[in-house]
């Protein structure tokens, strides 16, 4: 029978050298954005999640949530459950 369950996705990159000819690398990516007053979330996220999904389809799902009247956390829940 095929296994049809997608596994964790991760790696001890800090010293992992091992992994290092594929790209694993212990320098983090580090953008900076300023908000600005019609913002009205953020969603912070590790790649297990935008593995799977686009920021756009992110922003689409917290902001049906939040119509339906969930709070950051039933939407958080949402989110990595689709």
């Amino acid at each position: 029978e095929a296994c049809t369950q997608v596994g964790l996705a991760m790696s001890r990159s800090i010293g992992d050298h091992a992994l290092k000819h594929v790209g694993v690398t212990a320098d983090p990516v580090v953008e900076r954005y300023d908000l600005a007053d019609g913002d009205e979330f953020l969603v912070i996220a590790t790649d297990g999640v935008w593995e799977f999904i686009s920021s756009e389809g992110a922003v689409d799902i917290i902001q049906r949530c939040f119509n339906e009247g969930m709070g950051a956390s039933e939407a958080s829940a949402y989110l990595i459950k689709v």
